[in-house]
């Protein structure tokens, strides 16, 4: 039982910090899951209830990761966090903005 817990207690912790890096209130998560209330993703923010793989497999949609960005059980540090942040701001840029980002992030990756 405490193996479901810290499961859902991560997935939990993943699910309130990719809602905030997309400034989106529980009552937006709520609603594109759809829940009527905030009640339930304060509960799973919280680690106290778990989600169902059909809700998981639609909050990666929402956030725009793959599904073993909340699966897995990698702690991620708030520098882990950030970076994901800018990068989904570049997913996110104007059509026009895209090729200068990725000319930078291959330069980058290829000095790494």
């Amino acid at each position: 039982m405490k193996d479901l817990e810290d499961f859902n207690r991560k997935i939990g912790q993943r699910i309130k910090d990719l809602r905030g890096i997309h400034s989106m209130t529980q009552m937006d998560l709520a609603y594109r899951l759809g829940y009527e209330s905030t009640g339930m993703i304060s509960q799973i923010e919280n680690g106290l209830k778990g989600m169902s793989l059909s809700k998981l497999r639609k909050c990666a949609e929402i956030f725009n990761v793959p599904m073993s960005k909340l699966l897995d059980d990698k702690e991620y540090s708030k520098e882990d966090m950030e970076t994901l942040k800018k990068f989904i701001e570049v997913l996110d840029s104007p059509p026009e903005n895209r090729h200068r980002h990725y000319e930078a992030i291959k330069l980058l990756l290829k000095d790494g």
